[in-house]
């Protein structure tokens, strides 16, 4: 039986089996709800924050472990070894009513993730018995596990685990890990899917239709586990290492055929992607920072404008000429950024941030020489949220009032 779909109806969402906020977060996400403006912290382990009584008390039964662990150690453990602890603990107290998630009428448990202990290798398996060690003595005797369950259930949360973002908030930032039991049945695939998109809404991740279409079948869905603008190779290794599978979508199938690449700017991709890394993990001030971007970008913009990686740098020069007042650059950074854009998802934080840029320039005002390109991109960016976002979202209020100054409906 088909499933006939409109743009901005959900196909498909589900609640997590386990979750954990990032340590970055950690002072001020909600590690229930994952708002973003945080202050309470758990009257336990005083390590996590909640926006509310409420949400503490609905976390209280997944942290309640948990929360014994942290209570006892001056730093917070990174995300995964609490991911793991939370699911850990979720699958032993639930051992003889596992907890269900629906995906089209097929019922999913822990028990039907995957979690290819089997493909491991020697190092993988080095790699794996250590960070076991470190959840063992977290645990610390509390929880009645043996070393292979560990195993199991590390695996499976490195499998089927999303990285969440807050989609709630136009910068689109990482906030999490978390696992679902319905979402994991979806596959993936390097081929954009003009047709939906998902998302995540605090802690639940949505599939919704970007435009109307008609589902034969819910096993063909495909999302992203990883982006697709990287290059074949990258891809292929991530999908392999990561993942423990070959993709043979049909854009890895057409590239492993042709590359689209030769060899001496594969060799030059591969020298950006790593000075874009270096500065990604340096300790750089802001306006540091950004000249160093600027440098690597005028070094290679030119020849590779189509990277993944110098995409990335534009996204980020983009939010940090915004931050220091620099709004015509921003201008310039968003733009470069748009071209290299290819999904919704991807678009609509650059597009938002070209908005903000050009209200702060002043082009919402009806007698400014960028009004026009102001209000069509508006419209263009109320759009996309709309779909994607839902029309009362706060995005879409954040939006309108860009425009308080304006009377204009594009297209007039």
């Amino acid at each position: 039986m088909p499933y006939k779909y409109r743009a901005g109806d959900i196909i498909h969402e589900d609640s997590p089996y386990a979750v954990a906020v990032n340590v970055e977060n950690a002072a001020y996400t909600c590690s229930y709800c994952f708002g973003s403006n945080a202050e309470m912290s758990c009257t336990g382990c005083q390590k996590l924050i909640y926006c509310s009584a409420k949400c503490q008390e609905n976390d209280a039964v997944d942290h309640s472990l948990e929360c014994g662990i942290l209570a006892d150690r001056e730093e917070l453990p990174d995300e995964e070894l609490r991911l793991v602890i939370r699911a850990l603990h979720k699958f032993v107290r639930e051992k003889d009513a596992p907890s269900m998630s629906d995906f089209f009428g097929s019922k999913r448990s822990m028990n039907d993730l995957l979690s290819h202990v089997q493909d491991l290798n020697a190092t993988d398996l080095e790699e794996v018995g250590g960070r076991v060690t470190e959840i063992l003595n977290l645990l610390g005797g509390s929880l009645n596990v043996d070393q292979h369950l560990v195993v199991e259930i590390l695996m499976k949360c490195r499998i089927n685990r999303y990285c969440l973002i807050n989609h709630n908030e136009p910068s689109f930032s990482t906030c999490g890990q978390v696992v679902y039991l319905g979402a994991s049945a979806i596959d993936h695939s390097c081929v954009i899917n003009e047709s939906y998109t998902y998302l995540f809404d605090g802690r639940r991740i949505i599939l919704r239709a970007l435009t109307d279409f008609t589902l034969d079948d819910p096993r063909s869905l495909r999302i992203h586990y990883l982006s697709s603008q990287l290059p074949y190779d990258q891809r292929r290794m991530m999908t392999l290492e990561t993942y423990y599978f070959v993709c043979s979508c049909d854009k890895c199938v057409s590239q492993a055929r042709a590359p689209e690449i030769d060899a001496s700017l594969k060799e030059l991709a591969e020298q950006v992607t790593n000075e874009v890394d270096t500065l990604y993990q340096s300790s750089l001030t802001t306006p540091e920072w950004y000249q160093e971007g600027l440098a690597i970008l005028d070094k290679y913009y030119e020849t590779l404008n189509g990277d993944f990686a110098l995409f990335w740098l534009l996204t980020q020069l983009q939010n940090q000429a915004i931050e220091q007042g620099f709004m015509e650059a921003s201008l310039k950074h968003g733009s470069d950024a748009l071209r290299s854009a290819n999904t919704v998802l991807s678009m609509e934080p650059i597009l938002f941030n070209l908005c903000l840029a050009m209200k702060m320039l002043g082009w919402n005002e009806r007698n400014s020489e960028g009004y026009r390109t102001f209000a069509k991109g508006t419209k263009l960016t109320m759009k996309l949220f709309s779909v994607s976002h839902g029309p009362k979202h706060p995005i879409m209020k954040t939006l309108q009032s860009f425009k308080e100054k304006t009377s204009l409906e594009v297209g007039e």
